[in-house]
């Protein structure tokens, strides 16, 4: 050069190429397939980084599938890499201990009814009993997903034959999924923000019923407030409760778990009078008792 200065060019080794495409061996292998891939405009959303690209890669890697699968099949869902239900049956089938001769999925029951569900069996070569797992409308509308906007409205059906079906490979072939999630389970588990409290904690919130744990400390008493009983200001800060929101849950509650959750935060509940109590925990295990005969 006319300054006498010399210019280093870096030459990479080429990315072998095979019968299914790259084949990648390092690491700067994999990150500059997935510069390539970020470049491109064709990575799936959540994988737009080069750095997410290659996290999915290796995942990919760790579950025997090639890089395009990886990209093609691996779905992030609130930061989570998951699986497509399909996807998480063929690495089961492509397994040595798969007994395709168990393998059965069907639905039962009436369409439409609570009873109507999903039903998957799978099985391992050398067991003898095979994992059956289902999944019905009732179980639906309990986690708050039957209706709800998006594939539960749209291909209900699926759903409900995606989730049993994941239940079943997950609980029979821990070794080939390593833990993972079906996309499809992911996209029904909220964000850690939106995601509720569980239990008679979470059913207490929700209902606005502050227990016994929970009472306010006792706040300043303004000038204007001075003269009034103390019972009268107690009244005012005391949240009433008159069973409606009960009534509701009550009758909306699909399994026996949770109209449990709701006859356990009843007893809890200081807002109700005693005759009010009675009334609904008496509504409550009738429901029960209806729900139980469904079940049987």
């Amino acid at each position: 050069m006319s300054n006498g200065n010399l210019t280093q060019v870096e030459h990479k080794a080429p990315i072998e190429v095979g019968q299914r495409g790259l084949v990648l061996r390092t690491l700067d292998d994999m990150y500059r397939f997935a510069r390539c891939v970020a470049a491109s405009g064709l990575a799936p959303k959540g994988l737009e980084k080069p750095e997410a690209i290659l996290v999915a890669l290796q995942y990919g890697f760790e579950l025997g599938l090639s890089p395009a699968q990886s990209l093609q099949n691996i779905a992030v869902i609130n930061g989570r890499p998951s699986l497509w239900g399909d996807t998480m049956l063929a690495l089961c089938m492509a397994s040595p201990a798969w007994n395709d001769e168990v393998f059965h999925e069907w639905f039962d029951g009436k369409e439409g009814s609570d009873s109507y569900r999903a039903v998957c069996r799978v099985g391992r070569k050398g067991r003898k009993e095979p994992v059956e797992r289902s999944f019905s409308i009732a179980q639906a509308k309990a986690a708050g997903l039957w209706g709800k906007s998006g594939p539960w409205a749209q291909y209900a059906t699926r759903m409900l034959q995606m989730r049993a079906r994941s239940w079943a490979l997950r609980d029979a072939f821990p070794d080939i999924l390593r833990g993972c999630l079906a996309a499809e389970e992911a996209m029904d588990i909220s964000s850690q923000n939106d995601a509720p409290v569980l239990g008679v904690g979470g059913l207490a919130k929700k209902l606005g019923v502050r227990q016994q744990e929970d009472q306010p400390q006792v706040a300043e008493v303004h000038e204007e407030e001075a003269g009034q009983p103390v019972e009268a200001q107690e009244e005012e800060t005391r949240e009433t409760g008159d069973g409606s929101n009960y009534d509701g849950l009550i009758e909306q509650a699909a399994s026996l778990e949770a109209i449990d959750q709701v006859i356990a935060i009843l007893k809890v509940d200081e807002a109700l009078d005693s005759e009010e109590k009675t009334r609904l925990v008496n509504l409550a295990v009738k429901k029960k008792r209806e729900l139980r005969s469904v079940a049987v």
